[in-house]
């Protein structure tokens, strides 16, 4: 590969290795070692990120709820897909290694709890789920979710003192429960 004005374009310029891990939103991240997504339904995506600290050099790099992106593709694409959006939950330091735990923002519904019964009876399954993911204080877009599910919740189900992401998640178990028409 040639450049015309520059002379030679070094392989490593044209096709950057994946995956590539940026450090909220504008620092790459160097040393990644390893890399591993988990994704369970109805619950927060995982990111376990492992990075090379030869005698601690990268120590004090990570701040807890920094954020972090994940771009990764099956070969060296120039313009590889984004594959994990997340924030720092957890951080493990040694002299030679820092393991991060990320999760998506679905996580931070986990650290909100509910002080009142939501106001369900009347309203779909679905607006519920909106109406306690929009009513955290953490700003969690609800526009990508159903809007109707079809189906109301039973008036036995209490959701005062759970987490917002475990009332969410007793909803969701409800309506896959019902008859095979309703599920989301």
């Amino acid at each position: 590969m040639f450049r015309n004005l520059y002379g030679n374009l070094g392989t490593d310029e044209a096709t950057p290795r994946t995956p590539n891990v940026v450090l909220n939103g504008n620092t790459p991240v160097k040393g990644v070692t390893a890399l591993d997504i988990e994704r369970t339904l109805n619950s927060p995506a995982k990111c376990t990120i492992t990075i090379s600290s030869k005698m601690g050099e990268r120590t004090g790099y990570f701040k807890q709820f920094d954020t972090i992106q994940v771009y990764m593709a099956p070969r060296n694409w120039a313009n590889p897909p984004l594959v994990f959006t997340g924030f720092i939950d957890g951080i493990s330091d040694d002299e030679n290694i820092i393991k991060l735990t990320c999760y998506d923002s679905l996580k931070y519904l986990s650290y909100e709890t509910l002080d009142e019964e939501p106001n369900y009876p009347d309203e779909d399954a679905a607006s519920t789920i909106r109406a306690i993911i929009g009513g955290s204080s953490y700003a969690i877009p609800v526009y990508n979710i159903l809007s109707s599910a079809r189906m109301f919740l039973p008036s036995s189900l209490k959701l005062k003192g759970k987490t917002r992401l475990s009332a969410i998640q007793l909803i969701m178990s409800t309506i896959n429960a019902s008859a095979r028409e309703m599920r989301l």
